[in-house]
């Protein structure tokens, strides 16, 4: 029982050290970098407190960044509706919502959160620190998520929709327009059902290889008429890429409808 509170007194001493460290030589740099002082600095803290971190006996989770992350999701989510909202007053809601979708995904928040450097600046165990936590994608995604809650509690909603817009928002036409983010399933079945043609329709052709390492070819048909083939790792990888070679001929014109 000694050694047990000698642990965990030494390992309170040192976490305590490390956030008392980040306080005093690290937070004013991301403070500069976000743009925005916490009037609270302690919600700042908690939205870059992994729930890896253990403090030792009394150690209270809900400190941690989880709850900021659930409350930052609603907001980023709410800003980023209203702005979609507002750009494209044409669009019909099935197409805000694969927007919405593209601009909030992981990927991105992961892109944004590198942008300010915030996997330095978290707080997690040493654990989590020597399996490279400070650059895992779900550590980022979910602590940017956070950090928009804790701006939105300590500054309002105004304060967190300037932090979305200047590190999210600035950014839309590179994420909407990337090659990886379109949906060219989605487009090709658009396009041709404006056409007046039934929605396409795939059929695997090939799939070889074993188990554990498959490649599946597909082929794309529209009207009865089988066009470009596709292959990936997966069924829906190899679609995709079957109605990327499909759409992009039509774009060049070397397919016509």
């Amino acid at each position: 029982m000694f050694l047990k509170r000698f642990f965990f007194h030494f390992k309170n001493k040192n976490t305590m050290k490390r956030i008392s460290n980040l306080a005093k030589s690290e937070i004013e740099d991301l403070i500069r970098i976000i743009g925005y002082k916490f009037n609270n600095p302690n919600l700042l803290e908690m939205a870059l407190k992994h729930k890896s971190f253990d403090a030792g006996e009394g150690f209270d989770y809900l400190k941690t960044n989880e709850r900021l992350e659930f409350l930052g999701d609603s907001v980023l989510g709410m800003v980023i509706s209203e702005y979609l909202y507002k750009k494209f007053p044409e669009a019909h809601e099935g197409e805000l919502a694969q927007k919405k979708s593209i601009i909030v995904s992981g990927l991105n928040l992961c892109i944004a959160a590198r942008s300010i450097n915030l996997g330095s600046f978290l707080i997690i165990s040493d654990s989590e620190e020597l399996s490279g936590g400070r650059d895992k994608d779900s550590l980022l995604e979910d602590s940017f998520e956070a950090l928009i809650g804790a701006i939105f509690l300590d500054g309002g909603i105004n304060t967190a929709k300037r932090f979305v817009e200047k590190f999210v928002i600035s950014q839309l036409d590179n994420f909407i327009t990337t090659d990886i983010y379109r949906n060219y399933k989605s487009e090709l079945m658009e396009y041709v059902q404006s056409k007046g043609f039934p929605a396409p329709s795939y059929i695997i052709v090939d799939e070889e290889g074993p188990e554990h390492n498959k490649k599946f070819t597909a082929r794309v048909f529209i009207g009865g008429k089988g066009y470009e083939l596709g292959s990936g790792k997966s069924r829906k990888k190899a679609e995709k890429e079957s109605a990327k070679k499909t759409l992009l001929k039509i774009e060049s014109n070397d397919i016509k409808f």
